[in-house]
């Protein structure tokens, strides 16, 4: 089901067979996501140092 998702935005040569080349619509929305996870990440990453030093 993931894959159906993906596969709407774009050729992805990645997750779909048939594909020559990455879209720019599908790199620009692969892009998004992975940013969003990094982020997501760093800000947990400082949320807990932050909750950490103030409970000390």
């Amino acid at each position: 089901m993931l894959v159906d998702a993906i596969a709407i935005w774009g050729c992805m040569p990645e997750i779909t067979k048939g594909c020559i080349d990455m879209t720019n619509a599908s790199s620009t929305y692969l892009s998004i996501a992975l940013g969003a996870v990094v982020g997501a990440l760093i800000s947990w990453l400082i949320f807990a140092l932050q909750k950490k030093s103030f409970v000390k």
